[in-house]
């Protein structure tokens, strides 16, 4: 398991925030969460793949849009992240996804319930184009 990670299988929660950074100050732009332990369909949402990464499935997308998100670790230690979202729940809410392009800076952030949090800033992007935006990180 990877242990800074936190237990997404019963415990702790993962919010993934984008902030536009292209203003005077950071502004929230958009806000999903990928909850802790729970059940979707028929199986629990998290769960444990490879050498200690973690995958998250929801076919459903409850509550806020999120379909996956996976963390996985290389052989040198390295850690990579990938969240997707899709559908209506990512825009019904108080903080809905805008629709991309996006302004640049862009700096997404991944906080765990555990209190751990990583960011990583996009200056640019390769993709940044209505309803579509690829990028990788600074």
């Amino acid at each position: 398991m990877i242990g800074d990670f936190g237990d997404p299988l019963d415990t702790d929660t993962y919010t993934v925030c984008l902030y536009d950074e292209s203003g005077a100050s950071p502004s929230l732009i958009f806000r999903m969460t990928a909850p802790a332990g729970g059940v979707c369909g028929s199986r629990s949402c998290w769960r444990r793949v490879g050498d200690g990464g973690l995958a998250y499935k929801d076919k459903e997308r409850t509550p806020e849009g999120v379909d996956t998100a996976r963390v996985t670790v290389n052989a040198r230690g390295g850690v990579r992240l990938s969240v997707k979202g899709k559908g209506v729940n990512l825009s019904n809410r108080a903080v809905p996804l805008l629709v991309p392009p996006l302004s640049l800076p862009l700096r997404a952030q991944l906080q765990v319930g555990n209190g751990e949090c990583w960011e990583a800033t996009y200056d640019a992007a390769s993709r940044n184009s209505p309803g579509l935006f690829k990028g990788a990180a600074e």
